[in-house]
């Protein structure tokens, strides 16, 4: 059997097409003869290929990969998304199916999706000095309105004036929650919520418990120079009045 590259002998036959007879070595000579050598070309087997379809942002690409086999660089570059950083991929559109990798090895064909996590998004009025005024306000309102939640109970107070309460507190969330409330929204949030826990506070003290001690000063503001001021004016007019009578007695 002669050889030839990338074929392999099949038989002798007495045309060059294969057509003729097959002639073997019981074949009998009867006269001149032309005997061609018939091949078959060898053929490589090829792999079975899936199709990995890879899903970005709602742009499809597709791949294949030998079944069974590694996607190895067939995985694409992590997809850009304006806003959000690439996370993974992931055999589920939200997330919670299977992290797909290089090193993942492709069975069936199948969809593969881009997992992004978005940007935190800068705050839009930074607040340049965090020892301000407004940054002062917000902390003394989130620590006497977390001291209110643990010490206040409904049960303990008259519907009057727990409703106050009540409606002072989600006024001072509802600012907590605000991240850019103005500095009057703090003050006037955080006086409110003193007002309704004097009324409480008038009631009684909770199993002999001291209640939350509301801020010295809250910027509404100190209100302590201010009386003094007319506590002072008052004295004054006070004693005005009491020399001219005076005076005029001795006359």
């Amino acid at each position: 059997a002669p050889a030839k590259e990338g074929y392999t002998f099949k038989e002798w036959n007495t045309q060059a097409d294969g057509k003729g007879k097959v002639v073997t070595e019981k074949t009998v000579v009867e006269a001149d003869m032309r005997v061609y050598a018939i091949y078959e070309q060898n053929v490589t087997p090829q792999p079975e290929e899936v199709t990995v379809t890879f899903v970005a942002d709602g742009k499809e690409t597709s791949v294949k990969v030998a079944k069974g086999e590694k996607l190895g660089d067939k995985l694409p570059e992590a997809p850009a998304k304006e806003g959000y950083t690439f996370k993974e991929w992931n055999t589920q559109a939200d997330g919670n199916g299977e992290v797909v990798t290089s090193e993942t090895v492709a069975e069936a064909d199948m969809r593969v999706y881009a997992i992004y996590e978005e940007n935190e998004k800068p705050n839009p009025n930074p607040n340049p000095n965090p020892d301000d005024e407004t940054a002062e306000l917000r902390e003394k309102l989130q620590k006497f309105y977390d001291e209110c939640l643990a010490y206040y109970k409904e049960g303990n107070y008259s519907k009057d004036n727990w409703k106050v309460y009540e409606d002072a507190m989600a006024q001072a969330k509802a600012v907590l929650d605000n991240e850019n409330a103005t500095e009057k929204e703090l003050k006037d949030a955080l006086s409110d919520l003193i007002d309704a826990t004097k009324r409480l506070n008038d009631e009684g003290k909770v199993d002999g418990q001291n209640p939350p001690t509301p801020p010295t000063s809250i910027e509404t503001g100190d209100q302590a120079p201010i009386t003094m001021i007319v506590v002072l004016m008052v004295v004054a007019v006070v004693a005005i009045v009491g020399i001219v009578v005076y005076k005029r007695k001795k006359r």
